[in-house]
């Protein structure tokens, strides 16, 4: 909390608050704490998992997470007052619209970030850590390799294909693919397939939150 109003007290500093989704947690309750402390932006992420190792759910009949971010979306939007964005949702309006999103979690372009270690290895996102042992490491560093050879390496190519290519067949047909983009790369994963599997939500954690959006 001290943290929060130190960032309070620079404004130039106060980016914005991260949560990860809890399904234990009322997210109209979450939310408006959150914004209690007037962030210029909320961003919301869904807990990491695999399809060998998947994320908490209560009921796999049940959109749950699509659900409880669609609670975010009426609390944000009954709240005139309110100020901040919620970055999840503004992408899936944006990405509804033709826009390209701002995180690579959403949509189909393929993503272009890596990550510099401290001793300048070049690695791919920290995310795909969740997905098994050594999946970041490419074995490059600043001093020897440049960046192009880093989104080359074959580690990374299944983050590169364009389009629907890489995603699973389910995936390929849903009517709402450009927004949704199959599922983040991590939540996809299975020893079995590899990436080309729908996300460990089965879409209903992403059907619900867009749906909830293009109604409007």
């Amino acid at each position: 909390m001290r943290g929060i109003e130190l960032l309070r007290s620079r404004p130039r500093l106060f980016a914005g608050l991260l949560a990860v989704v809890d399904l234990a947690n009322d997210p109209v309750e979450v939310h408006d704490y959150l914004a209690s402390f007037e962030p210029p932006v909320i961003d919301f992420g869904f807990p990491h998992g695999t399809h060998d190792d998947p994320p908490h759910r209560n009921d796999p009949g049940v959109p749950e997470y699509g659900l409880w971010m669609s609670s975010v979306y009426d609390a944000w939007l009954n709240r005139p007052d309110h100020q901040h964005s919620v970055r999840m949702l503004e992408d899936i309006v944006a990405l509804s619209s033709g826009v390209r999103s701002s995180v690579e979690t959403l949509g189909l372009a393929p993503p272009t970030s890596v990550v510099i270690e401290s001793d300048g290895s070049i690695e791919g996102v920290d995310t795909l850590r969740s997905v098994e042992e050594g999946a970041t490491r490419l074995g490059l560093d600043v001093f020897d390799d440049s960046f192009d050879a880093a989104l080359r390496h074959p580690k990374l190519q299944h983050r590169q294909q364009e389009g629907t290519a890489a995603l699973a067949e389910e995936c390929r047909s849903c009517p709402l693919v450009a927004v949704c983009g199959g599922g983040y790369l991590p939540h996809r994963f299975s020893t079995d397939r590899g990436y080309r599997n729908t996300s460990t939500r089965k879409c209903c954690g992403r059907w619900t939150s867009i749906t909830a959006v293009l109604r409007c």
